[in-house]
């Protein structure tokens, strides 16, 4: 099982996805129950971890949400749900390199629609995008730089047909 790096973390933000869990679909599943947010069957030690992976960036607040609501549910804890459910965000560029390769093997039309005729290019290539993030289980959450990496990428791997990531 994995861990969560520890990492120093801004406390400010910390306590501020507390509140915000606690007062977005905490007060939500309180009033569906007709109670209140301290009676919905949330733990303090759940909430901490649901607040840490938010505040460390490993999930996004939807999916933070998402673990919230299952959280209410199952009881489970949030590191848990994440990782059984594929939830964490993923940033290794060379297991993106894997899911655009994956990607372009089983979408053959698109590439030849990308290398062949220039006004199709760009709905060839947001076919691909798009089957990538699909692909990662939407787990494919990534930052400017990563962005350029792998447009970068899924264009050469089109372009020449060949696993260059």
């Amino acid at each position: 099982m994995a861990t969560i790096q520890k990492e120093k973390y801004n406390k400010q933000e910390y306590i501020r996805n507390c509140v915000a869990l606690l007062l977005g679909p905490g007060a939500s599943v309180a009033k569906k129950k007709g109670c209140s947010i301290g009676n919905i069957g949330i733990t303090p030690k759940q909430l901490q971890g649901l607040a840490t992976m938010l505040t460390v960036k490993c999930i996004t607040p939807t999916i933070g949400k998402k673990i919230f609501n299952i959280m209410v549910e199952t009881g489970e804890q949030p590191y848990k749900i994440a990782e059984s459910e594929t939830l964490f965000i993923i940033r290794d560029l060379k297991k993106i390199g894997e899911w655009i390769d994956d990607v372009i093997i089983k979408n053959p039309n698109a590439v030849r629609d990308y290398q062949e005729a220039e006004e199709k290019q760009r709905k060839a290539y947001t076919t691909i995008c798009w089957e990538v993030i699909v692909h990662s289980k939407r787990a494919l959450v990534f930052t400017y730089r990563d962005a350029e990496h792998i447009l970068a990428c899924v264009i050469n791997t089109i372009k020449k047909n060949k696993k260059l990531c």
